[in-house]
């Protein structure tokens, strides 16, 4: 059970991207396995990647670069992950969803957010000092992102990743183990929910469960059921005019107690304070 990538019209799809904004952009799917690369090497790059090879180091990127490092960052979690690599450089992940499922990855960068190479607090301690000078002249020549220009950044390409989906481009069998387990949780949120009573129910090891739960919904099954039913209550809380203690109890809360708790802690809010403002605003969740 893999996602389904058209692969060519992806290619075509981040080739564009790349030509309009100049910056590297690379796919990969939920294992973090590279698919699609739109990449012109930058002059910092270059230079990091010389010096490289002259210490018998055939892929730097795979040790030094950014893309493994947010891949360590980032883990399994679903929402857009500023990260920065040991060399100084900043770049966005940004998740690959359909509906409930986690599909892939876009990592895309890499740009400077200071002045200086200094400022950067790259690890250059494996570098010689004409090395080092190369990369501080390098370093001036990246483009300039600010908090602004990155958020500006993550909203284009949420868009685009929209388009994508939507598009066919990348997509996941109805009928999947990935998409039967989505559906099984949110069918009975309201139920006790545990990795027990869904392997019964859906035939399948608890191994296979943990397997899926990871690498195709984003989260261990625990954070997953965590994470539907709280979806689900401020949706409720937004759309609705039920009290909190029946929204407790139809998301499968204990109590209104652990849905506070729970809404605290993933979304900074509280439920009676988010239903106030969500008509006005929307809380992300972190």
């Amino acid at each position: 059970m893999k996602p389904v990538y058209n692969l060519k019209a992806l290619e075509d799809i981040l080739n564009d991207f790349h030509q309009v904004t100049q910056l590297s952009v690379n796919l990969y799917n939920q294992n973090f396995d590279l698919l699609v690369t739109a990449v012109r090497p930058s002059p910092f790059c270059r230079v990091f990647q010389d010096a490289a090879r002259k210490r018998g180091i055939k892929k730097p990127c795979d040790r030094y670069c950014g893309c493994k490092v947010s891949s360590e960052k980032n883990g399994r979690d679903v929402t857009p992950t500023l990260f920065s690599c040991p060399m100084g450089l900043w770049g966005v992940a940004v998740p690959i969803k359909k509906e409930k499922l986690l599909l892939g990855y876009l990592l895309i960068g890499h740009v400077r957010r200071v002045d200086t190479l200094a400022d950067a607090h790259p690890q250059t301690d494996w570098l010689e000092p004409d090395e080092i000078e190369k990369l501080e002249t390098a370093f001036k020549s990246l483009l300039y992102y600010d908090d602004r220009r990155v958020q500006s950044l993550i909203d284009l390409v949420s868009s685009l990743l929209l388009t994508t989906v939507t598009e066919g481009v990348a997509h996941i069998q109805s009928d999947s183990p990935a998409q039967r387990i989505a559906d099984f949780v949110d069918d009975h949120l309201s139920e006790k929910l545990t990795a027990e009573t869904i392997c019964r129910a859906l035939s399948i090891s608890r191994s296979a469960l943990y397997d899926i739960s990871n690498r195709f919904l984003g989260y261990s099954i625990a954070d997953y059921i965590r994470q539907r039913r709280l979806r689900k209550a401020m949706l409720l809380l937004q759309d609705t005019n039920l009290s909190v203690a029946a929204i407790a109890e139809q998301c499968g809360f204990s109590n209104t107690i652990q849905l506070d708790k729970v809404m605290k802690r993933c979304a900074n809010t509280t439920p009676r304070l988010y239903r106030q403002t969500s008509r006005k605003t929307i809380v992300p969740l972190r």
